[in-house]
């Protein structure tokens, strides 16, 4: 062979097996894809950020919405309202929000939300879309990536706390010898005030969570004997401080837990709501507003607090709910206990019952700002006041469409007792976040 084709044959047998730099080369190579996927990836991470920001933001959104809906004056207009302008004075970070479209529903397969129909919704949903503007997906040609984000919340429904409440009724005769022309009552013309109170009952009991809620009624004045409803005459009223004196309806029985379906239907052969009825359904409570004694509240709020206690469940929140027109100013026939700054005597009943940690919230009903008895530092509107446990659970509803008891620090203050009521429901219920229809 040719000496000089053999050396230069030898020359790229060593050349093939030299691979110095072959590393050098094919890193440099690598490095690209590895740096692109490395910027990629950061990218993905910004976008899975801010994907959970929106949601944040979502919920955040719709939980605002549902508390000015549930406020005084709120609506349903002014909850879609909030829910999509929330972005505006909250803005998600590296989000920029392209629309926000909330819209308001009735949702009855989430058990203990309010009872609701197709023009009184219980639920504000939104959904929220908007871009985040990426850094390398451009370079790749996917440009800023769109996101979305829905929620939905509840007017009412969550409740961190269990609850044993107590309904406290003023059945004195003024209650059944009034009409209301404020209030409607369904299947009943010209209502009267004990009639407009029964179904401001009925529409906390459809708003309550059964049976984690336990419920119970008292009237006043006191019974001679116990009534279960309803299943017997119905009891004579009693002077106040008599033994015995019933005050709680069902008095042998607990607080009751089988009220209503948890959707809102109450269970019309609950002995609760025998007592205080189910006007929507045609069926009148058979409570009645006996009359016989003045008005006297002191006794029938210690009693109520006692019949909490009893109920011996000390992670549950007890809580009164008296409605009366406050004038206490029973006469010495009609109590056996001091008649002597009646309403003062109430205040400070009240007083000692908050002190155990007991929520009382008071509805003064055509409460007048003069009146109650002799001794007394109270009038009629400022002991409902003073017996409150807040100005927040303070609440005043008239039959006259003027309401004469007003406080400057609550704005609780309407004409049908039946809002009051659902008001006093929805302060106990607070909105909660549930799955979006």
């Amino acid at each position: 062979m040719n000496p000089r084709i053999t050396s230069i044959a030898a020359a790229v047998r060593g050349l093939w097996r030299d691979r110095r730099g072959v590393s050098a080369v094919v890193f440099a190579a690598s490095s690209i894809g590895i740096m692109g996927m490395a910027a990629l990836a950061l990218d993905v991470g910004l976008v899975m950020a801010a994907r959970s920001a929106l949601q944040a933001n979502t919920n955040a959104a719709v939980l605002a919405a549902t508390y000015n809906w549930t406020a005084s004056g709120g609506t349903a207009a002014t909850a879609k309202t909030t829910a999509e302008g929330w972005h505006s004075t909250n803005p998600v970070p590296n989000v920029a929000i392209t629309s926000a479209s909330a819209t308001t529903s009735c949702v009855t397969a989430t058990t203990g939300l309010p009872a609701c129909n197709v023009t009184s919704p219980n639920v504000v949903s939104l959904t929220q879309t908007g871009t985040v503007a990426t850094r390398f997906f451009p370079v790749v040609g996917l440009g800023d990536f769109t996101i979305s984000a829905k929620s939905a919340a509840a007017i009412a429904g969550g409740s961190s706390t269990p609850l044993n409440v107590m309904f406290v009724l003023d059945a004195t005769t003024s209650m059944n010898s009034t009409a209301d022309p404020q209030c409607t009552v369904p299947h009943v013309t010209s209502p009267t005030k004990f009639q407009c109170a029964l179904y401001g009952i009925q529409l906390v009991m459809k708003q309550m969570i059964a049976p984690v809620d336990q419920l119970g009624i008292m009237v006043f004045p006191g019974m001679a004997s116990t009534f279960v409803p309803c299943n017997a005459t119905y009891p004579a009223s009693v002077p106040y401080g008599s033994s015995p004196i019933y005050y709680q309806i069902n008095s042998a029985s607990a607080l009751s837990i089988d009220y209503n379906d948890g959707k809102g239907v109450l269970y019309d052969t609950s002995a609760l709501v025998k007592a205080a009825g189910d006007n929507a359904n045609s069926l009148a409570g058979c409570i009645q507003s006996k009359g016989g004694q003045g008005t006297f509240y002191a006794e029938v709020l210690t009693k109520a607090q006692a019949a909490l206690v009893a109920e011996g469940n000390v992670k549950s929140q007890n809580v009164i709910i008296l409605l009366s027109d406050g004038d206490a100013t029973a006469s010495g026939s009609q109590t056996k206990l001091s008649t002597s700054a009646e309403c003062g005597q109430a205040v400070t009943a009240a007083t000692t019952i908050k002190a155990a940690g007991t929520w009382i919230y008071s509805i003064a009903y055509d409460a007048p700002t003069s009146g109650c008895t002799s001794g007394d530092t109270y009038n009629p509107c400022t002991a409902m006041e003073a017996i409150a446990s807040s100005p927040a659970k303070f609440f005043s509803a008239t039959s006259t469409g003027t309401a004469a008891c007003t406080w400057a620090s609550s704005p609780n203050t309407y004409s049908n007792v039946g809002t009051a009521f659902q008001q006093v429901s929805t302060s106990l219920s607070k909105p909660r976040l549930i799955m979006a229809p």
